[in-house]
């Protein structure tokens, strides 16, 4: 695992080319004291993580490198997990033209094109649990199993409820997620598990909470920061808040109290107001 190691330092590390982690004005001493420059360029042209014999049927796009994702899987479950994390789309940046369709883009990410992975993390950043997208068989190659619950699911709520079901602790944790996650359906299964869940919401995922509807907030005689909530009878938030767009949440962990004021900055006055 000495090959795995050096691979992540170099990751922590990111220098323009492999030859800088050992040149003398640059030379990375994780990287450096582990191997020779020789030995890493002969182990990268001959390494193998799987047995190739053994991909014939098998419906897993990731399968020769799925050992060494599974190791990382494992290791990352047992790191001390924050009460807060987040579910989120992550890109490991790939130019390359090998790859075919498992090459995504993401317009709004920092790496637009690679290899996407969805992935939960606690808020220091730290990754517990991820799942590498590769079309219809994404779940199936991920190695947690699906229960009827879950198989009923859309498939953004699976994917949070197999991230969701390796935490070390669900009644401890709440998730924080974007509106590509967010449903009442993925909230309400998490309420289930005594796990909490706040996230920005699509308008179609929301059900019909009696909360004024997104056109009526847009008029301009709505002035920012106008808000509007419902809470169910099961104990799920919905709030409508007009920023320089209509937000929209959904949670079982935070309310809108205490409300308060902020000073921003208005492009019309050229001044800051409240």
């Amino acid at each position: 695992m000495k090959f795995v190691a050096l691979l992540i330092y170099m990751g922590i590390t990111d220098l323009p080319s492999v030859d800088d982690y050992w040149a003398m004005e640059t030379r990375v001493p994780k990287v450096g004291n582990l191997m020779s420059s020789k030995r890493f360029r002969l182990l990268k042209r001959m390494v193998h993580f799987n047995d190739n014999s053994q991909i014939p049927g098998t419906i897993d796009r990731f399968y020769k490198i799925r050992p060494l994702f599974s190791f990382l899987n494992t290791t990352f479950r047992t790191e001390t997990q924050t009460p807060k994390q987040s579910v989120d789309e992550v890109m490991i940046a790939y130019k390359g033209k090998r790859a075919g369709n498992l090459s995504q883009y993401i317009k709004n990410k920092p790496d637009k094109w690679g290899f996407k992975l969805f992935a939960r993390a606690s808020e220091d950043g730290f990754i517990h649990d991820m799942v590498l997208y590769q079309g219809k068989t994404t779940l199936e190659a991920h190695g947690v199993p699906l229960t009827p619950n879950k198989e009923a699911m859309g498939s953004t709520s699976k994917i949070v409820s197999v991230l969701a079901s390796t935490m070390s602790c669900s009644t401890t944790t709440a998730i924080f997620a974007d509106n590509f996650f967010t449903s009442l359906e993925i909230i309400r299964y998490l309420k289930d598990m005594h796990c909490r869940y706040t996230g920005t919401a699509r308008d179609n995922r929301i059900g019909k909470p009696p909360v004024k509807a997104i056109k009526e907030m847009e008029k301009k005689a709505v002035p920012r920061g106008t808000c509007d909530y419902v809470t169910s009878d099961d104990g799920i938030l919905a709030l409508r808040w007009k920023d320089n767009r209509v937000v929209t949440l959904l949670s079982t962990d935070m309310g809108v109290d205490p409300m308060s004021s902020v000073s921003r900055y208005c492009s019309d006055t050229k001044r800051r107001r409240m």
